[in-house]
């Protein structure tokens, strides 16, 4: 009875192990990433890309060099390159959220080391850095490699150490990275949930489309000041060091995480979140999912104050035609000059965002794509251009969307959006590009073109596009604007922000401003000083004549 005893648990113990089995290495279907890049090119994976299961984050990446010298690239391995490329200029805020690393190697290619030369540049590093970067899981992962300080072009190669769960229903959730399934969290659902100390619970919630009955998604939860925490991630499952940014309100020992504007018209978005307890002891946690909806279908965002007849920024959604004519611009034409709009009162748009819907595609050579530029219209503001977002077919958020850029001081955001065959054949909702702007902000906007308004036609300063070349001159070789519908194929590339031809006009996305944006406060303070600076001059040898007064009358005493 022993033995059969033992065998029975040994038996079970293998149909455990197999249910909870452990990640395998990634093994590439392809080859890895070699190319030349430097002197101000720009690499981009355009074929052979990778496929990644439910992967475990982070991954690590790591470069080498067979030509050239160890110099820094910036590299960042984008999970759906085909579908949605970034550009290469601006990498580390163009590229997803944690997916860009720094990366050198002193050792070569074929092993051996760089040697030490006097004809070796200034800007090159003995370091050997590999990094660790986050992705999602996807069919056509590839990287942008940039290699800005170079002034040649070298060779290079691109690897990866991955791990990831060989069953697509199971996910690295154990707690020791075991391949679990991860149980749906219902919407208008509560669950009361145990979490072991130092451990984690997670969950997926699904969104088949976006409508005004699911206009946001707030998840609840308890424990906020007993260490227990929550994490929210669009696609994939987040980390503490890799999670969106929520929209958060607390209330006592009560947070409450809000996703705005989640889903598509057609299709399915997927929200995956993580209760984390970082206490030293098992805790029940109170979590509760609520769909905020809207009384109308006709309205949408941020308390349902967006109305679709609306034709404004701020109190509905703006059309702005892709395609660059003459004329004024208005809600059916666009000449490529910048729009700008003042939406920067707290009280009124905290929270909230500005809506723009992209109309009328050229018809250029596909895929091509659109370049959408936002920048501060206050040059004193050192946050830099607002935070953009972009989505194919419905309303972007922080929380939802196919682009974000939402980097700090950065003089402009530029997006690249991508148009298909098929995105400009199809004249339905899902087929249009949607961008929203963070607000609060008093902010421009422009479309199609490059820099805002040519840098006041090249009066303050330049504007290069794709190749590297004058944007004026892409324009005059056939009067088409064509050139500025490409990805930027070099560094050279303005991506919204004129080079301006004096330093002192630099945070200005079109050299119209000088740097110093609080003039009068400057010169206030200047003056002020001047003050300070008088009274002491004043001042001290009137205290030493008064000193040495005293000192003379105790002296003949």
């Amino acid at each position: 009875m022993k033995v059969i005893a033992l065998f029975v648990c040994v038996l079970l113990s293998c149909f455990v192990v197999a249910d909870n089995s452990y990640p395998v290495d990634v093994k590439p279907t392809a080859k890895w990433v070699s190319g030349a890049v430097g002197n101000g090119t720009i690499y981009y994976q355009t074929e052979d890309y990778f496929e990644f299961g439910n992967i475990v984050n982070p991954i690590t990446v790591e470069i080498s060099y067979s030509s050239g010298w160890n110099f820094v690239a910036g590299v960042c391995l984008n999970s759906y390159a085909q579908r949605l490329p970034i550009p290469g200029t601006n990498l580390q805020s163009n590229c997803p959220a944690g997916a860009y690393a720094e990366v050198s190697n002193n050792t070569m290619t074929n092993g051996s080391e760089f040697p030490d030369s006097d004809d070796e540049p200034d800007d090159t590093t003995d370091d050997t850095t590999s990094a660790q970067i986050f992705i999602r899981p996807g069919t056509d992962a590839g990287f942008v490699v940039v290699l800005p300080d170079a002034e040649d072009a070298q060779n290079f190669t691109v690897k990866f150490t991955a791990q990831q769960c060989e069953d697509s229903n199971t996910f690295p959730v154990g707690s020791q990275n075991q391949c679990l399934e991860i149980e749906e969290f219902g919407l208008d659902d509560t669950k009361i949930i145990q979490v072991g100390a130092g451990f984690w619970q997670y969950y997926k919630i699904s969104v088949d489309e976006y409508y005004p009955s699911s206009n946001n998604i707030t998840i609840f939860h308890n424990g906020t000041t007993d260490s227990i925490k929550l994490f929210v991630q669009q696609g994939y499952i987040p980390t503490q060091e890799w999670a969106m940014n929520t929209d958060n309100t607390v209330d006592g020992d009560l947070t409450g995480a809000t996703l705005a504007t989640p889903g598509n018209y057609n299709s399915k978005e997927t929200f995956y979140f993580g209760i984390y307890n970082g206490n030293d002891a098992t805790k029940n946690v109170f979590v509760n999912v609520t769909t905020g909806a809207c009384n109308s279908t006709e309205t949408f965002g941020y308390a349902c104050l967006h109305k679709m007849s609306n034709t404004t920024a701020a109190g509905g959604i703006r059309t702005i035609p892709a395609t660059i004519t003459s004329g004024n611009n208005s809600l059916t034409t666009n000449n490529g000059s910048s729009i700008a709009f003042d939406y920067s009162d707290e009280d009124l748009f905290s929270h909230d965002y500005a809506y723009f819907q992209l109309t009328d595609y050229p018809p250029y050579s596909f895929p091509y794509s659109v370049r959408v530029s936002v920048a501060n219209n206050d040059v004193s503001d050192l946050s830099g251009a607002p935070a953009v977002f972009a989505k194919l077919g419905s309303y972007p958020s922080a929380q939802s969307n196919d682009y974000n850029i939402s980097t700090y001081g950065d003089v402009t955001h530029q997006l690249n959006l991508p148009i298909t065959s098929e995105i400009y054949g199809n004249n339905d909702v899902s087929s249009r590009w949607f961008v929203a702007v963070q607000l609060p902000s008093d902010f421009s906007i422009w479309v199609g073109t490059n820099c805002a308004n040519n840098c006041s036609d090249g009066e303050h300063g330049d504007c290069f596009c794709s190749n590297g070349d004058y944007c004026a001159n892409v324009i005059s070789v056939n009067g088409s604007y064509a050139g500025f519908y490409e990805l930027p194929q070099t560094l050279q590339d303005s991506a919204g922000a004129c080079s301006c031809t004096k330093d002192k006009y630099s945070f200005s996305f079109d050299c119209t401003q000088k740097n110093n944006g609080n003039s009068a406060i400057y010169i206030l303070l200047i003056a002020i000083g001047g003050l300070i600076v008088l009274g002491v001059a004043i001042g001290v040898p009137i205290y030493c004549y008064v000193a040495n007064k005293k000192a003379k009358v105790i002296d003949d005493m």
